[in-house]
């Protein structure tokens, strides 16, 4: 029973933590300098990624909506939809790669100034892209800075 009541104190702590950034009770994959600084610095800012899942989901339905009204749509049309809808999604998926390439590289330029003496744990660069093709409402700890408000 005390193990159970611990636990269930543990867990609600680290759920108040995704909410208030608290790092103490962060869990261990947003714990740190460099995964705070990662954080920060991904919501501070503007970015094409985020919108990547409803470019995937747009491009979908569009496949879908081809495919369900085959015999009703003329084939130049479902031609048209179909190329629309790939270059829809593998231009985002090449989109959203480039960006979190330069991301990262800026990301660490600018840690590895402020912080020299610092490592940057290893994951760290597919937790920047993890975070930034997320929806910024849908993050996890929550974004504690606000649009253009970039770390130091």
């Amino acid at each position: 029973r005390a193990a159970r009541a611990a636990r269930n104190a543990r867990f609600d702590a680290e759920q108040r933590a995704m909410v208030t950034g608290e790092e103490k009770y962060l869990p261990a994959r947003d714990k740190g300098a460099a995964r705070r600084f990662v954080r920060d610095y991904v919501d501070a800012r503007h970015s094409f990624s985020e919108w990547i899942l409803a470019c995937m989901m747009v491009s979908l339905v569009l496949l879908m909506v081809t495919q369900m009204f085959t015999s009703s749509i003329p084939l130049h049309l479902q031609v048209y939809a179909l190329y629309g809808s790939t270059a829809l999604m593998y231009g985002s998926f090449i989109i959203t790669a480039v960006e979190a390439i330069l991301v990262w590289r800026k990301v660490k330029r600018t840690f590895t100034e402020a912080h020299p003496r610092e490592d940057i744990p290893s994951g760290t660069g597919y937790y920047t892209f993890s975070r930034m093709i997320m929806p910024r409402r849908w993050r996890s700890p929550r974004p504690q800075v606000d649009r253009g408000q970039f770390p130091k």
